[in-house]
C-alpha cells in the first residue's frame, strides 16, 4: 500500500494540473480585425500578454478577419496586442478590450531593407505539431530518427517504434501518404535528416476521413515534410565498408538506399547486406496497430533464442551474415485512390555463446540450479508481399489488401552442461490473408462492411537433439489456420453532438495441431483440431459536448461456440459461452492543452485450441511445455485507466502520466516442475485465482532554445501479485519493478561540442511469503556520446557505454565500452574510419527474475574493431 501512496503522490502535480484547469475560469476574447475601408483582415496576429510582457495565449485571424482566443482569468495586468505586415501594431489593455467588437488597423508604409524569416521550432495549429527540422538538427545528426529522438514530446524506442506522450502512433505518413504500411524503421533510419524540412505530429488521428467526426481517436500519427529540393528526385546514398576485428577476421558491409517522392507516386528502394553485428529483420517488422502478426499455434512453439538473448545491440555479441532487400510503391489512381506495393526479404544468419544459470524456487526446502554454455546457430529468413488498394475520401473509404508471409528457420544449437548436446531446429510457416473495408456515409448515416481472410500452414517445425553422438529427442509439429471474420457496423447522427450506432460481427476459425515424438510415438504425441465460432453484437453511444467532453459507452455481447476434439482417443471438447462485457471512456482538453482520458471497462476472453493439448511438447532437448489443461481457459479482466498529457509548444515543454490498474480471474494456473535428471516441464492446472497488475508512469520533456539544448525524464513503476504452483501447491507471489531515465542532448556551441547523454535505472524485487524467499536485482546503464566539429567538414566523436548490473547475492558486475568515429566531409562524399569496443571488454552479464526464478546470463562479446566506410549520397 506504501508503494501505491508513493506513486500517487509523485503524480499529484498532473492531477493538481488537470483539477486546476477544470476550476479555474477562463476569459474569452473575440472580435474582428478590419481594415479602414471595412474590408475584414485575415492573418493578423493576435497576443494577450502579461504584466512582463510575456505572452500568455496568441491567435490568428480567419479569412472573414475573425478571431476568438482564452486566456486564465487570474491574468488582471495586460495587453492585447495586434500585428500584421504593412500595418501599424494596436495595443489595447486588457481592461479596455470590449468583446464582439471591431478592430481597425491603419495601413502604414515603411522601407523594407532586409527580411530575416525566422520558423519557429515547434508550432501549433489545432491538432497538428510542426517541428521544424534545421532547429534542432546538428552536424552529427544522419537519419531522420536521430532528429525524431530529440523532439520534445516523442520518443523511440530501440526497436525503431515511436511514442508520442506516451502512446505509439497509429500512422506514419511520407509527405501526407503510407507508402510503407506500418514498416516506417525502414524510412526513419535510413533518410537523411537534411532531407527532411519538417516533422508534422496529428494528434487524435482518425485516418479514415469518413470517420472523423464519427469515431474520435486518442492515438497520434507522424508526417515527414520532405524539403523542395528534396522532391521530385531520387535521394539516398551508397556506402561500402571493410575492415579487420583484433582476431583478424575481415568485416564488410554494402549499402542501398534510395527514395522518389512526387505529389502522386512514392518509391523506396533499400538492398543491404552485413556481418558486422546489424540484423535487419527489425527493419522490415510492422510497427503500428495494424501490422499483421496472426500465426499457427505450431509456428510459435520454437523460439529462436532458446538459450537467451542480451539486452544490449545484436552489434556488440553477434557474428552474423545479414542481407535484406525491400521495394516499396505508391501511386495515385484517382482523386481519393492509391495503389500501394510492399515486398521484402531478409535473411539473418547469426552465432553467438552464452553461458546461463537459472535458479528455480521448488518451494521444497532447497532450490535447483542449472547452468549450461551454448553455442547457439540461428538462421532466420523471411518473405513478404503486399498489395493495398484504398479509397480514402470523406464519404466513402474503401480498402482491399493481400498479402502473403513466409518464415523460414534453420537454427542450430550446441549445449554443454556436463554433456555435450546438439540441437537442431527447422521450420516453415505461410500464411496468406485478404483484408477488405468498407464505409459508407449516407446523411447522418454511416454504414460498416469488414471482411477479413486468412489461411496459415506450417507443414514442417521440427526438433532433433542428440546427446553424445545418440539420438534423444525428434520431434515433428504441423498445424493449420483458417479464419474468416466478417463485420457490419450501422450508426446513425442524432444530432450534431451524439450518435448511437450498432456492430455485429461473425467470426471462425479452424485450427489443426499435431505433435509427433518419434522417439516415444505412444506417450508425448498430440493430435487436435476443430473450431470456434464468435458472434459479437456491440451497440455504442458518443457524445461531445459544447465544451469539448468526449464521453463512449459501448456493451459488446458475446456469444462463442468451441468444438475441438482429440483424434488420438476421440475425446470431444463442446463449449457454449455467453459473456456481457462493458467499456466506457471520457476524454477533454482544456484551453491549457492538458489532455485527459479516463477508461474503464469489464474485458472477458476464452482459449482456443492450445487449450486442449494435454500432452507434453518439446520447446528445448531438456525442457517440455504442455499447452492446455484439458479444459477451456476462461479469463475476465476489470480495467481502470487514466492518461493525461499537457504541451506548450511556445516553452517547447511536454508532459504525459498514466496510470493502470487490472485484475484478472482465471480458471488455470502454471505449474512448473523440475526432475531428478534437471528435465523441465510447465504446465497449466485448473485452479481458480486472480492477478493484479498496476502500472504507472510518467514522462517530461523540454527544450531549452537559448542554450540547444534538450531534457528529458521518465519513471516508471509496474507492480505484479499474482499465483503461482510450485510443487503441487498454489503459491502467491508479489513483484515489482520500478526504473527511471534521464536523458540530455547539448549543442551550446554551434558544434564544436554536441553531448548526447542517457542514463538509466531499473529495480526489480520477488517476494514469495511461503517460500521465504524475497530478492532483488538492479541495473545502471550510462550512455555517453561527444562530438566535435573543429573544421566544418571534420567530425571526431567517441561513444562510451558503462552498465553495472546485480547478477545476484548482491554480486556486482560492471562492463565499459568505448567507441570512436572520425568523419570527413567533401560535398557528397563522406569518408569515416570507426573503431568499435576499443576497451576489448569480452563479456557481458546480467540478471533478471521472473516467476519467482532467478535468470543469470554471461555472454561473450566481438573483440575491437575497425572499420573503413565510404558513403556517397544523392
Amino acid at each position: 500500500m506504501k508503494r501505491y501512496l508513493l506513486i500517487l503522490f509523485c503524480l499529484i502535480p498532473f492531477f493538481a494540473a488537470g483539477q486546476s484547469a477544470a476550476t479555474t475560469g477562463t476569459v474569452v476574447l473575440s472580435g474582428t480585425v478590419k481594415e479602414r475601408s471595412g474590408e475584414p483582415m485575415p492573418g493578423v496576429i493576435i497576443t494577450v500578454k502579461n504584466g512582463d510582457g510575456k505572452n500568455v495565449a496568441y491567435t490568428s485571424t480567419n479569412s472573414a478577419g475573425a478571431f476568438s482566443l482564452s486566456y486564465p482569468e487570474s491574468l488582471t495586468e495586460g495587453t492585447v496586442n495586434f500585428s500584421c505586415i504593412g500595418y501599424g501594431g494596436l495595443v489595447i489593455p486588457l481592461g479596455k478590450f470590449k468583446n464582439n467588437s471591431d478592430y481597425i488597423l491603419t495601413e502604414e508604409a515603411f522601407t523594407l531593407k532586409e527580411v530575416t524569416v525566422k520558423v519557429p521550432p515547434i508550432s501549433a495549429r489545432g491538432d497538428t505539431l510542426t517541428y521544424d527540422v534545421n532547429s534542432f538538427r546538428n552536424a552529427s545528426d544522419r537519419s531522420i530518427e536521430d532528429i525524431i529522438k530529440k523532439l520534445p514530446g516523442i520518443r523511440v524506442a530501440d526497436d525503431g517504434r515511436i511514442y508520442y506522450n506516451g502512446e505509439s502512433i497509429n500512422k506514419f505518413y511520407i509527405e501526407g501518404l503510407d507508402l510503407l504500411s506500418g514498416r516506417y524503421a525502414l524510412a526513419t533510419r535510413n533518410i537523411s535528416s537534411e532531407d527532411v524540412a519538417s516533422v508534422n505530429i496529428y494528434e487524435n488521428h482518425q485516418p479514415k476521413k469518413v470517420l472523423r467526426d464519427i469515431k474520435f481517436s486518442d492515438k497520434a500519427a507522424l508526417n515527414l515534410k520532405l524539403k523542395k529540393k528534396s522532391m521530385l528526385r531520387p535521394i539516398g546514398y551508397v556506402k561500402g565498408a571493410t575492415g579487420i576485428d583484433a582476431d583478424r577476421n575481415t568485416l564488410w558491409l554494402g549499402e542501398l538506399f534510395g527514395m522518389l517522392i512526387s505529389p502522386h507516386t512514392q518509391l523506396l528502394l533499400s538492398a543491404k547486406g552485413n556481418n558486422t553485428g546489424d540484423l535487419y529483420g527489425s527493419e522490415t517488422k510492422s510497427l503500428t496497430d495494424g501490422g499483421n502478426s496472426e500465426r499457427t499455434t505450431a509456428s510459435v512453439i520454437y523460439s529462436d533464442t532458446p538459450f537467451g538473448s542480451a539486452p544490449i545491440s545484436s552489434t556488440r555479441y553477434y557474428d552474423n551474415r545479414s542481407a535484406s532487400a525491400s521495394a516499396n510503391a505508391l501511386t495515385h489512381i484517382g482523386k481519393n485512390s492509391t495503389l500501394n506495393f510492399v515486398a521484402d526479404y531478409t535473411d539473418d544468419s547469426f552465432e553467438y555463446s552464452n553461458g546461463r544459470s537459472v535458479t528455480y524456487a521448488t518451494g521444497e526446502g532447497e532450490n535447483v540450479e542449472i547452468s549450461e554454455a551454448t553455442v547457439s546457430e540461428p538462421h532466420l529468413r523471411e518473405a513478404k508481399f503486399g498489395l493495398n488498394l484504398e479509397n480514402n475520401a470523406d464519404g466513402k473509404y474503401i480498402s482491399d489488401k493481400l498479402s502473403f508471409t513466409g518464415h523460414f528457420t534453420s537454427n542450430g544449437y550446441s549445449i554443454n552442461d556436463g554433456l555435450t548436446t546438439g540441437q537442431a531446429v527447422r521450420t516453415r510457416d505461410y500464411n496468406v490473408c485478404n483484408k477488405f473495408e468498407g464505409i459508407f456515409r449516407v446523411s447522418r448515416h454511416v454504414f460498416e462492411i469488414k471482411s477479413y481472410t486468412r489461411v496459415g500452414n506450417t507443414p514442417l517445425s521440427r526438433l532433433t537433439a542428440t546427446a553424445d553422438g545418440r539420438d534423444i529427442v525428434s520431434q515433428n509439429v504441423t498445424g493449420r489456420h483458417i479464419r474468416n471474420h466478417e463485420d457490419f457496423g450501422h450508426s446513425w447522427m442524432l444530432n450534431s453532438r451524439s450518435h448511437i450506432g450498432v456492430n455485429t460481427a461473425f467470426n471462425f476459425e479452424y485450427d489443426t495441431f499435431k505433435s509427433t515424438d518419434l522417439m516415444l510415438p505412444q506417450g508425448k504425441s498430440n493430435d487436435v483440431s476443430g473450431y470456434k465460432i464468435t458472434t459479437d453484437i456491440e451497440p455504442y453511444y458518443q457524445y461531445k459536448s459544447a465544451g469539448g467532453v468526449l464521453l463512449n459507452i459501448s456493451i459488446p455481447m458475446t456469444l462463442d461456440n468451441l468444438r475441438y476434439i482429440n483424434r488420438l482417443d476421440d475425446t470431444r471438447y463442446p463449449t457454449d459461452r455467453f459473456a456481457v462485457k462493458f467499456k466506457a471512456s471520457v476524454n477533454y482538453t482544456t484551453p491549457f492543452n492538458l489532455k485527459t482520458a479516463l477508461s474503464v471497462g469489464r474485458n472477458s476472453r476464452l482459449g482456443d485450441i492450445a487449450d486442449y493439448i494435454v500432452n507434453p511438447v518439446f520447446v528445448t532437448f531438456r525442457q517440455s511445455n504442455v499447452l492446455g489443461s484439458g479444459s477451456l481457459n476462461e479469463r475476465s479482466s476489470l480495467y481502470a485507466r487514466c492518461n493525461l498529457s499537457h504541451r506548450n509548444a511556445i516553452e517547447g515543454i511536454f508532459s504525459s502520466a498514466l496510470l493502470m490498474f487490472m485484475r484478472t480471474t482465471s480458471n488455470r494456473l502454471g505449474s512448473l516442475d523440475i526432475s531428478v535428471d534437471d528435465d523441465i516441464t510447465t504446465s497449466y492446472r485448473s485452479v481458480d485465482n486472480s492477478t493484479d497488475l498496476f502500472n504507472g508512469n510518467a514522462a517530461v520533456s523540454k527544450k531549452i532554445f537559448s542554450c540547444n539544448t534538450s531534457f528529458s525524464l521518465e519513471a516508471n513503476c509496474e507492480l505484479l501479485s499474482k499465483n503461482l504452483i510450485r510443487s503441487d501447491r498454489a503459491v502467491g507471489m508479489k513483484m515489482g519493478t520500478y526504473g527511471c531515465r534521464i536523458g540530455i542532448n547539448s549543442n551550446p556551441w554551434h558544434n564544436y561540442l554536441i553531448m548526447d547523454l542517457d542514463v538509466r535505472y531499473t529495480y526489480s524485487t520477488q517476494k514469495i511469503e511461503s517460500f521465504g524467499i524475497s530478492g532483488h536485482t538492479n541495473q545502471t546503464t550510462l550512455q555517453l556520446s561527444l562530438a566535435s566539429h573543429p573544421l566544418k567538414n571534420l567530425e571526431i566523436s567517441t561513444m562510451g557505454y558503462f552498465n553495472r548490473n546485480n547478477v545476484g547475492n548482491d554480486i556486482y558486475k560492471s562492463i565499459l565500452f568505448v567507441d570512436a568515429n572520425i568523419r570527413y566531409s567533401l560535398k557528397s562524399f563522406d569518408f569515416e574510419l570507426s573503431a568499435r569496443n576499443l576497451t576489448n571488454s569480452h563479456h557481458y552479464s546480467y540478471s533478471y527474475i521472473k516467476d519467482s526464478d532467478i535468470y543469470r546470463y554471461s555472454f561473450s562479446l566481438r573483440p575491437l574493431e575497425l572499420l573503413l566506410s565510404l558513403r556517397y549520397s544523392f
